[in-house]
């Protein structure tokens, strides 16, 4: 067991606690710094070395932008489902009326006009 290493990953995780802290303290970090007795040189080296250890473990090299991949289109056809519509359909006690998406707008207004003059 390698106890360099050990250390080194325990060290890293408190680092990646104190981050977690400051940003859920809502003080700045100075203000934070100052408040558990670090200066903010120590306080961006250690962000810095966490930052640089993420992007080995995902293969990236630091300050350089991930390349960035073409989006991809698939078509995919989807049944038409029977009695399916995506028409208006209006219920008064005992009426019923339907209107059909391909409808014109003035047979909609026809429609409404009807409905408010009933």
């Amino acid at each position: 067991m390698d106890t360099q290493l050990v250390a080194t990953q325990m060290r890293h995780r408190s680092w990646m606690e104190d981050y977690a802290r400051q940003q859920e303290s809502g003080l700045t970090v100075k203000a934070w710094c100052q408040e558990k007795g670090i200066t903010q040189k120590t306080f961006y080296y250690r962000l810095r070395v966490l930052r640089e250890e993420a992007c080995s473990l995902i293969n990236m090299e630091p300050n350089k932008p991930a390349v960035k991949q073409e989006p991809e289109f698939v078509r995919v056809d989807l049944p038409k489902t029977v009695g399916a519509s995506s028409g208006i359909r209006i219920k008064l006690d005992s009426a019923e009326i339907s209107i059909s998406p391909d409808a014109s707008n003035e047979h909609v207004r026809m429609v409404l006009e009807a409905i408010a003059h009933a």
